[in-house]
């Protein structure tokens, strides 16, 4: 972030920054860089991913007062409102697929869900999670399933579904489903309701409770990133 600043600045663009503090905030007050600089109260880890509320509404009234003043944009703080999960269904399905690695796939308006829930799964839980989207998968990612048939059981297809998906996209979906299933891998989907946006958030509230718990269930702490501390403190020498 502090490269793609000083890029932004070395070339005249013009840039915004949004930032909880530190270096990134610093160097936004000492050149008068416009920046929401917020105060994470709530969220007492301090893990980027399990604060990705605070980004999201920054950037929305970032886009409300710039290039989306005044056109037609859902309330983000009304979808916010209307979203709401049972924490009980993320706990039941840590339980029903706990030790399992994870293939993750998801489409349209889930995408950045899909990418999201994998970063949790890989930290939070300390679970291999890789994540691709469809349509884009399945024109590569179907032939290289047979290389994990010795080892299916191990592996679970995670589905992020939903009914606004395009047509298309739902017959890819049941169609890319049935695929890992005849190569003896299970598949599941998680489905949401409501309007896209009111999705979005609440798959946002499902992944992070769903990595939490398979991070509790395994024994692990879910803030600790022992791994990431050692790669940032080599990187940094």
């Amino acid at each position: 972030m502090l490269s793609c600043l000083q890029e932004a600045r070395r070339k005249k663009l013009t840039a915004g920054v949004i930032a909880s503090g530190g270096q990134l905030a610093r160097e936004a007050r000492k050149h008068r860089v416009p920046s929401f600089i917020f105060d994470p109260t709530y969220n007492p880890s301090g893990q980027p991913r399990i604060g990705t509320g605070y980004t999201m509404a920054c950037l929305y009234l970032v886009l409300r007062q710039t290039v989306l003043r005044g056109g037609r944009i859902e309330d983000l703080f009304y979808a916010a409102r209307h979203s709401a999960i049972d924490v009980g269904q993320p706990l039941a399905l840590a339980r029903e697929t706990l030790g399992q690695s994870f293939i993750i796939i998801s489409a349209e308006h889930l995408t950045g869900n899909g990418h999201i829930l994998s970063n949790q799964l890989n930290e939070t839980a300390k679970v291999f999670a890789p994540h691709f989207k469809l349509p884009e998968l399945n024109h590569h990612l179907l032939e290289g399933l047979g290389s994990l048939k010795k080892h299916a059981k191990a592996w679970l297809a995670l589905f992020l579904d939903s009914s606004l998906y395009d047509p298309q996209i739902q017959k890819r979906l049941r169609v890319t489903r049935s695929v890992f299933q005849k190569q003896g891998i299970r598949a599941l989907s998680i489905r949401v309701s409501g309007t896209r946006l009111e999705q979005a958030l609440t798959m946002l509230m499902y992944s992070s409770w769903f990595s939490y718990y398979q991070g509790i269930l395994l024994g692990f702490d879910p803030a600790s990133i022992p791994w990431v501390d050692y790669f940032k403190q080599h990187v940094k020498r």
